[in-house]
C-alpha cells in the first residue's frame, strides 16, 4: 500500500533515520533535488545564512511526504496514528478498512478509527488458536 510506504517514510524522516534527497551549497544551505521538490515547497522561504535548513525542515513534514507519495495528508496522519500503535499486520488490515470506508464518502474521526482497530484486533484474537 502506498499509504504505508508514506507513513514509514514520514516516521523515518521525523526520527532522522532517513533524509530528504537534496544538496548543500558552499554556504551550507540545503536545497531539495528536482525529485524531492513538490508544489508545497513553493510556499517555503528559501534558505539563508540565518535559516539554512528551511527546505530540509519542510521536507520532513507530513504535508510534504504526502505530496511526495501522492496521498492525502489526512490519510497519511491516520496511517501514522495506526502504524505507531499496532502490530504491522494488524495495522495493514485496519488501514485497508479505513481506506475502504473513506472511499465510500464517510470521513473518519480518530474515535471511529479506534473503533475499527478494536474490531480488527478482536477478530484477530478470535482467530488465534488456544491451547486446551
Amino acid at each position: 500500500m502506498k499509504i504505508l510506504e508514506a507513513a514509514q517514510e514520514y516516521l523515518a524522516r521525523k526520527a532522522r533515520k532517513k533524509h530528504p534527497v537534496g544538496w548543500f551549497d558552499s554556504h551550507r544551505r540545503w536545497y531539495p533535488s528536482i525529485i524531492e521538490h513538490q508544489n508545497c515547497c513553493s510556499d517555503i522561504r528559501g534558505p539563508s545564512a540565518k535559516y539554512p535548513y528551511s527546505y530540509i525542515t519542510h521536507c520532513r513534514t507530513a504535508q510534504h511526504v504526502a505530496n511526495l507519495y501522492g496521498v492525502e495528508e489526512r490519510h497519511l496522519k491516520e496511517a501514522v496514528y495506526v502504524w505507531t500503535r499496532y502490530d504491522a499486520e494488524i495495522a495493514k488490515k485496519i488501514l485497508a478498512v479505513v481506506i475502504m470506508s473513506e472511499r465510500s464518502g464517510a470521513p473518519l474521526s480518530t474515535a471511529r478509527i479506534k473503533t475499527i482497530a478494536r474490531k480488527v484486533t478482536e477478530s484477530e484474537a478470535d482467530l488465534t488458536p488456544t491451547r486446551d
